[in-house]
């Protein structure tokens, strides 16, 4: 996907949309949230859990409503330290969610999947299926363990 297609019509011309921000803080860990409107419900134990991690977690829940949507979403993609899919069926049909995901990818973003609802892995297109991958369908206590585990390892993983 053509990143300059992603932000036409949105930001000014000045802004460099290939390069990632730098942040202030190295230590920080900024963690973006990709999920569909429709998942909320799945995804409000999941941003319980990562805010254990950081308290800098950004998901649609944040966005007023006076933001537009795709500038904020890429400023924070930008300064995020990993992005966090919450994977499921509405995910895989949102074409937001599926932009965010490639944005974040092209920026050289770690990207973590987090399954929050069951769904046919042969709907995983190739690139997809080569991103970890963390089953929370079950919130239980060894998920979320196994979640703060994936989030911390590719934090900080070399070279990333």
């Amino acid at each position: 996907m053509d990143p300059s297609r992603l932000a036409v019509g949105c930001l000014s011309p000045s802004i460099d949309l290939m390069k990632p921000r730098e942040m202030p803080d190295a230590d920080c860990q900024n963690i973006f949230v990709s999920h569909t409107a429709s998942d909320g419900h799945r995804v409000e134990d999941l941003l319980e859990t990562l805010g254990q991690i950081s308290q800098n977690v950004w998901s649609l829940r944040m966005l007023r409503r006076d933001q537009p949507w795709w500038p904020t979403v890429v400023e924070h993609l930008r300064t995020c330290d990993i992005v966090v899919f919450a994977l499921s069926p509405a995910a895989l049909g949102s074409s937001g969610c599926m932009e965010e995901l490639e944005y974040g990818r092209i920026l050289g973003k770690p990207i973590l999947a987090v399954v929050v609802a069951s769904f046919e892995r042969a709907l995983l297109a190739n690139h997809l299926a080569t991103i970890p991958t963390v089953d929370y369908t079950a919130r239980t206590s060894p998920a979320r363990y196994q979640l703060k585990d994936a989030v911390s390892r590719l934090v900080k993983a070399p070279g990333v």
